[in-house]
Order: structure tokens, then sequence, then C-alpha cells
């Protein structure tokens, strides 16, 4: 007897469809953001043969991207998006809010990135639900989460700490509680140095960092030798959750990206120099200074089961499939991971077709269909409901 297809209604729970005009203007050297939006392929192409200090393609995958976000509204880009999926697909969409990471002006309020999202929640209600980026040191930020989710139907809210701030900054915690209270669900930026992170002056990073750490994290910072990038480290590690989930009980939280690919590589390939000459001079306790953020991103599914994950970007490497498939095989932690894609920063790395493709091929139609649907209905129960009228 044929095998009857199974549907399925995949939920992509991380993509982004913000334009360039959101962007900060030295978000790449030199201005390049708005230097490869109006050139493209031939200035990127020109780019990898003289910076010698990249990798051979770096600049084209960057104008990869920086033409999807060229598309004069966020509707046309997700409209894109929407090519590679069935019609019956939902999107998480993720705004950014870039105005105070340190890297030149952004080119329009970023209110207007909101109403756009706003608009486009109207017109697909059922397939659609954004998620408000929040900075601490944007002014009002409480009533701007509160009008967009209460009177814009947005339906989650995203935290991208490595802009400059820790999560538990005391402005946040009335939107955590608030949160908390109505069951909103939050996406939090958890990958080690991506290529969003704050520009501040080094000397400015360490001074915030020492002085707004919260030691409860057990976390020990160290400064010698980092680069700006590598500090932001510090506002993105996923202890810093700890300090909300055990305040906010049942607070619904996902640590997207699961750590990030050097993580899962660590993890998978953990370095054995120095090993046998510390465990000789019984110096245990400094073999592993630096445990991998995928393993502390399992073991803290475990603890807490209002924390999720998703495997956005990280997943766009075939090689790491193997160990999700056994994640997903573990009954502590399976219901708590999530499919998501990154599009369209996912682009620097693959097609959003062959990703999703791919990844239902080697998990199979049940793992696929647990990630894609089950487990995320659970995260966005309460965004699943019928949208309101807006005021």
């Amino acid at each position: 007897m044929e095998k009857k297809f199974k549907k399925i209604e995949i939920h992509n729970c991380h993509t982004h469809t913000f334009l360039y005009e959101d962007v900060p203007s030295k978000f790449l050297p030199l201005r390049l953001i708005r230097v490869l939006a109006r050139r493209g392929w031939s200035i990127a192409r020109f780019l990898n043969k003289i910076d010698l200090t990249t990798d051979g393609d770096v600049y084209d995958r960057y104008a990869n991207f920086i033409r999807i976000m060229k598309c004069p509204t966020q509707e046309q880009t997700f409209e894109y998006l929407t090519r590679f999926y069935p019609k019956n697909a939902r999107f998480v969409i993720l705004a950014m809010d870039m105005q105070f990471m340190g890297a030149g002006n952004v080119g329009r309020d970023y209110t207007k990135q909101l109403d756009e999202l706003s608009e486009l929640k109207k017109k697909y209600p059922d397939r659609v639900y954004p998620f408000i980026g929040v900075d601490p040191r944007r002014a009002n930020i409480e009533d701007l989460v509160k009008e967009y989710i209460e009177d814009h139907n947005f339906c989650g809210i995203k935290l991208y700490p490595p802009l400059g701030y820790f999560p538990y900054d005391s402005t946040l915690m009335p939107i955590y509680h608030y949160a908390q209270s109505h069951g909103i669900p939050i996406i939090a930026h958890s990958s080690k140095s991506g290529p969003i992170y704050c520009r501040f002056k080094r000397k400015e990073l360490i001074s915030k960092i020492k002085s707004e750490l919260d030691p409860s994290t057990g976390i020990q910072p160290r400064f010698d030798g980092k680069s700006r990038k590598e500090l932001c480290n510090y506002f993105t590690h996923p202890k810093n959750y700890k300090v909300l989930l055990n305040k906010f009980e049942g607070l619904k939280v996902c640590l997207a990206h699961f750590g990030g690919a050097s993580q899962w590589q660590k993890f998978l390939n953990p370095s054995t120099i120095g090993v046998c000459e510390k465990m000789k001079k019984k110096e245990y306790k400094n073999i592993d200074t630096d445990e991998d953020w995928f393993s502390i991103i399992y073991d803290m599914l475990k603890e807490y089961k209002s924390l999720y994950t998703d495997i956005s970007f990280t997943l766009n490497n075939r090689d790491y499939f193997p160990l999700l498939k056994v994640l997903l095989s573990n009954a502590k932690v399976r219901e708590q991971i999530l499919f998501g894609s990154d599009f369209f920063m996912g682009e620097v790395e693959t097609s959003e077709r062959s990703f999703g493709i791919d990844l239902h091929g080697i998990l199979g139609t049940d793992d696929f269909e647990l990630i894609s649907q089950t487990n995320p209905r659970l995260f966005l129960r309460n965004c699943l409901r019928k949208p309101k009228a807006s005021k």
C-alpha cells in the first residue's frame, strides 16, 4: 500500500525582512553597506581580490543578502521568502533595532520598520508573526513594546544583546514581567562572535562589562587580546539568561542559533592541546576553562522547561545534521528545539530552499514535523490566536 504523504504546517521561527535603510552606515568598513547596496556584485568581487584578511568570497556573500535588503518594502522581501515554502507555512519575523550599536546613523526611524511589519501582519494575519526588537537604550521602550503588541498585533519580543547591552538590564525588567504575565515569547540572539556587534571603543566595552556583568552568572571575563567582537560575547553569553529564568518563572525564551556553529564545532572536536600535560600536573580544573555554548544551552534546556533554542544559521553547516538528529532522540530536550532558517542572513551561507529540503531529508518527516510544527505551536501558543482589530 502506498504511504500517504504527511502534510506539515511549517513554522519558520527565525526570519528577517528589514531593509538596508534599517542598517547603520558603518555596519561594514568604509561605509560599504551603502556601496554594496548601490553597486552590488562588481564592487563585491573587486573587494574580494584586494582584501586578503577575509574569506575569498565574503563580500560576494554580503552582496547576496544586501541585494535582498534592497527590496523596496518588507512585503516584497517576505513574498520572496514564501516562494520556498508551502502555502500554509508561517513565519516569525524579527525586527532589528541597530540605532545604538555605534556603527553610524540608520537610514530611517525604527518605527517605520515596525509599521511596515504591522501592515504585513494585517495582510497575512495567519502567516506573519512579527516580534519587536528591543533595546534598553531606546526611550520609552516599554511603552513601545506594549503599543505594538496590543495595538498592532505583534506576537513577541526580540533581544540582540551583542549590540551592547546585557539582557538583564534594569530597563528591561518591566518588559519581562509583562511578557511573563501574558505568555509572550522572547527570542534572543545566542551565537558566539556573530557579524552584528557593538562598535564602541574597546575601552568603553571593557568598562561596561566590568560595571554591569552580574556576578551570579559565574562568568569570569578576560580582556587581554580580545577584539570588540569577542568582548561582545559577554553580553551574549547564554548564562546571562539564568538571571531572567530564575527571576521570572515560566518566562518563555528561545536562545537562537543554539550557541553558533563555532560552538558546535568545539563540542564535536574539542582541543587536546595541553590536556595530558595538565592531567600529569593534576590541573583538572584548567583542562576546559572555556565551556562551549552548545553544552551550556543543552544543560539549560534540561534545567528550564520554558527555555527553547532554534537551529537558525548554525545548521547551514550540514556536518551538524547528525548531532541534531541525536539531540531529537533525547526526550529531555527534543520538545524545546525549533526550526528556523535566519532568512535572509542565512543567504550568506546557503539558499533557503536547499536548507529546508536537506534538513527534512536527513531528519525524516517525524523529527522535521516535531521542530517545524509541534514545538513551534507550543512556543507560539499565544501568538496563534486570531488577531484582534487594531485601534
